[in-house]
């Protein structure tokens, strides 16, 4: 019975993570939509701004939108707060790119999935098993609920940094 409770967290983890700030239905979403929630952040004119692009691939199908929560706090992350920023993208090719600009160099993680069918939740199977692909930060996984923050964190440098995400 613990597999089962386990799994339903994650799922619900996965959906409670996403559109804190006001995202908007699939039907009425614009291409991008980044929602940013209060921050303490470098002035741009700082040489400490980062930019954060997630490029997505190795989803079977090019409809729906790609969900992506954004943290720099372990709490945040852990508790499911509201993330520090999130987004949604639509996705129309093999490929989709997440691009979060003005970032302060520090630690981030992020959750992210795959919202196939455009309905703005996570969805899932029988025993909450999620039928929708999702991803956290530096692959971090565990078998059994979703990873805390410390397995996701990663270290974003003043600059650009890319990540590749294949979410086969």
């Amino acid at each position: 019975m613990t597999h089962v409770k386990t799994l339903n967290f994650l799922a619900t983890t996965l959906s409670l993570s996403f559109c804190f700030g006001g995202c908007q239905t699939a039907a009425s979403q614009p291409d991008v939509t980044v929602a940013q929630h209060s921050e303490s952040q470098s002035s741009p004119m700082s040489q400490n701004i980062s930019r954060l692009v997630l490029n997505v691939t190795g989803y079977e199908a090019a409809t729906g939108q790609m969900m992506v929560a954004l943290y720099a706090d372990a709490a945040a992350f852990d508790e499911e707060a509201a993330p520090l920023r999130d987004a949604q993208v639509r996705i129309d090719g093999p490929e989709t790119q997440v691009v979060f600009e003005g970032l302060a160099a520090g630690q981030y993680a992020f959750k992210l999935y795959h919202d196939e069918n455009g309905n703005g939740e996570l969805d899932t199977g029988a025993f909450g098993i999620p039928t929708e692909d999702y991803y956290f930060s530096n692959d971090a996984s565990d078998p059994f609920s979703a990873p805390e923050f410390e397995e996701a964190a990663f270290t974003l440098e003043a600059g650009e940094d890319i990540k590749m995400i294949d979410l086969n």
